[in-house]
């Protein structure tokens, strides 16, 4: 369901507040359903232990009481066995009062040990020789308290767990039994316990004491600590028989049988001699129960009794049922009185603000003349009040937007035409930056030219000035290599003159050995001819060699004049050089700075064109806006300026239209000049040197001063 479908704000509300609290109640009685069963069930565990445990603690009072009047008895006989003097009548009178002044027991009696050769010698066995023998018993037979025997099969007696129990424990309480006293006149049956005693004198022991209880009274007991209509409770004795029951057909039964659960966890439970609870089912409630044990012990005796109650969980249910439908019905109550203040609330707000609702529909149709009446002083009056305000102030708002649409529009129209007026400024001036940027790039092409000479004669000179210095290290490697060549000559010259002389020696030596030297003669002549022969070349070449390294020398020279000359020509033409490159570089920043003139010039253009256009839209805007706000009802006066205004507007409107057309004129005659000074940039520049024709028809785009 969606929150939109509902068209009424009271319905809005109720739904608002109504459904969240529904939601809210659901789940806290869900909340409290499972809490109250649970809180139930808890409640029960914890009152069936409580009543278990003064259950128990009255049974144990019973029996305990009990344990003490055996205690009596017991110290009665000790003292009549310890002490010379005293009768044993004494601690029969005894037991009759005690069987007197309590009416739960049965019987206060003792069982002596006796001398089987006494009791042998019996020839007739009555009641007196019994009491003598074997001991007193006391019983009451309907109203009397009349005394009982043993009789003549006594033998057996004292082999029973009542007398044999006692001779190793302190005190014993038996199992419960069914028993006919043979004293009994009415011979009634009973369904009692024991509480016995030994008797010991000198720690000998000679007898016991005891006391008979009517069980039936504990069952009275136990059926007056009842939880629900159907619980069930009783005694299990400590051999886990059933002791008490209200079901007297379960006395002496196993409490397996009885308790339809695992005999073995039961067992284990039984065993730790705490309380505790189990689940089952009942076969006599016919339904589950919770069943509660609480262990007793009484006395010294070292045994354990159980008393169990059983609680129907049907029953228990059935109480946080009726809780539980308490709650709801309460809730209910309650969710009804909500609805009815929530109803009353919605009312009481939906009311005045259906007043400001109409107010605003006639707000929405135009007529600001409307006025919210209201008496509250919270927040709907508030809002009335604020509307109220806002009404007001609505109108004095359209009145001053008509009086602004007026101003408005004026102030358009005169945007308007400073902006085309600008906007042919712009253009003229647009115009002129084209001029001087065509003459700039004329300029950039010569010096270009100039420079990419310039560069080249630099390159040239350097060259010259590499070769120049490499002439000059060649000439001064060949006088160096003359100069050794000299001297190389000089030494060869040496040789010569020394062969010569050899040779002139060889010769006297050979004249002297006669006929026998004249082939060495021979030798020695032709040796000094080729010694001549080489000092006279020898010289020549000395000869030669100085004119070589006279003309090196020369040579050397020259070159070392010519070669500074060459340096400072490269430097020279290097500067030019420069000179050009730093002339391109400025020219290029006047052309980019002259660009972006016009670059600017063009966008000044554009805006005044377009603030042209955005004033007569904003005279549109405000036309429409004033339109608009004559939907609301204003002052006859302002509209009669407005009407004067827009026909002010139209003349405006057609002095702008004929600025247009005298401006695309203009942008006509631009393009053909920018036709002339392209054919000025194409005109072909020469390959080598620099054009600085000053033609005056070439300069015509050049502002004259």
């Amino acid at each position: 369901m969606k929150f939109s479908k509902f068209k009424k704000l009271q319905t809005k509300f109720v739904v608002l507040f109504l459904v969240p609290v529904f939601v809210i109640y659901l789940i806290t009685i869900g909340y409290f359903s499972y809490k109250i069963k649970s809180e139930a069930f808890v409640n029960a565990n914890n009152l069936a232990l409580a009543k278990a445990a003064q259950s128990a603690n009255s049974v144990k009072i019973f029996m305990e009481n009990a344990l003490t009047t055996a205690q009596a008895v017991k110290s009665a006989y000790e003292v009549w066995k310890t002490t010379p003097g005293v009768q044993r009548s004494s601690a029969d009178k005894l037991m009759i009062e005690l069987l007197k002044t309590n009416p739960d027991y049965l019987s206060v009696w003792s069982q002596l040990e006796y001398d089987e050769k006494t009791a042998a010698a019996i020839t007739e066995f009555n009641a007196k020789i019994s009491v003598e023998l074997f001991g007193a018993a006391y019983l009451k037979s309907g109203n009397n308290i009349v005394m009982d025997f043993v009789g003549e099969d006594y033998a057996t007696f004292y082999t029973e767990d009542f007398y044999t129990l006692p001779q190793s424990s302190e005190e014993v309480i038996m199992e419960p039994y069914d028993w006919v006293y043979p004293g009994d006149t009415t011979l009634k049956q009973n369904y009692e316990t024991s509480i016995v005693l030994p008797l010991k004198h000198k720690g000998v022991f000679f007898g016991v004491a005891g006391v008979d209880v009517e069980l039936s009274s504990l069952h009275k007991l136990s059926e007056s600590n009842s939880i629900y209509k159907n619980s069930g409770s009783g005694l299990i004795s400590p051999k886990l028989n059933m002791a008490i029951h209200k079901d007297t057909a379960l006395y002496g039964t196993t409490i397996f049988n009885y308790f339809q659960t695992d005999s073995a966890v039961l067992f284990s439970n039984l065993s730790t001699k705490q309380p505790f609870n189990f689940t089952s089912f009942s076969k006599e409630l016919k339904t589950e129960v919770i069943t509660t044990v609480y262990p007793i012990t009484f006395g010294k005796t070292n045994q354990y009794w159980y008393y169990f109650i059983e609680t129907p969980v049907n029953e228990i249910a059935a109480e946080a049922n009726k809780s539980f439908i308490i709650a709801l019905l309460l809730g209910f109550i309650g969710l009804s009185l909500l609805f009815l203040i929530i109803l009353f609330l919605s009312k009481s707000i939906s009311k005045p603000i259906t007043y400001a609702v109409e107010a605003a529909k006639t707000i929405a149709e135009g007529n600001l003349n409307v006025e919210v009446q209201t008496t509250s002083n919270d927040e709907i009056g508030k809002l009335s009040d604020s509307l109220n305000k806002m009404t007001a102030k609505i109108r004095e708002t359209v009145a001053i937007i008509i009086e602004g649409s007026s101003n408005i529009v004026i102030g358009s129209s005169q945007i308007s035409a400073s902006s085309q007026h600008i906007a042919q400024g712009a253009n003229e001036q647009a115009a002129s930056t084209e001029q001087v940027s065509a003459s700039i790039e004329q300029i950039m092409a010569s010096i270009n030219q100039n420079t990419e000479n310039s560069q080249i004669a630099n390159a040239i000179a350097k060259n010259a000035e590499a070769g120049m210095i490499e002439s000059q290290e060649a000439a001064e490697k060949t006088i160096a290599v003359l100069t050794q060549i000299a001297k190389r000559i000089t030494v060869i010259n040496e040789i010569a003159e020394k062969t010569d002389l050899l040779a002139i020696n060889a010769a006297i030596e050979a004249a002297r050995a006669g006929v026998s030297g004249k082939g060495f003669s021979v030798v020695a002549a032709e040796i000094r001819n080729l010694a001549t022969h080489s000092q006279r070349a020898a010289v020549e070449i000395i000869s030669l060699a100085e004119q070589s390294l006279n003309t090196a020398r020369q040579s050397g020279a020259l070159l070392s004049n010519i070669v500074p000359e060459v340096r400072r020509t490269s430097q020279i033409i290097e500067e030019i050089a420069a000179a050009s490159v730093e002339q391109n570089s400025g020219t290029m920043q006047i052309n980019e700075a002259i660009n972006q003139l016009n670059l600017v010039t063009q966008q000044n253009t554009s805006t005044a064109e377009e603030l042209a256009a955005g004033s007569e839209e904003l005279a549109s805007q405000a036309a429409n806006l004033r339109q608009v706000i004559s939907f609301f009802e204003a002052k006859a006066s302002v509209n009669d300026e407005i009407v004067l205004l827009e026909q002010s507007i139209e003349q405006s409107f057609k002095l702008l239209n004929e600025l247009r057309a005298k401006q695309n004129n203009f942008k006509e005659e631009i393009k053909i000049e920018k036709g002339v000074k392209s054919s000025v940039h194409e005109t072909k520049i020469p390959s080598k040197g620099i054009s600085l024709d000053m033609n005056e028809q070439k300069n015509d785009g050049f502002e004259s001063f």
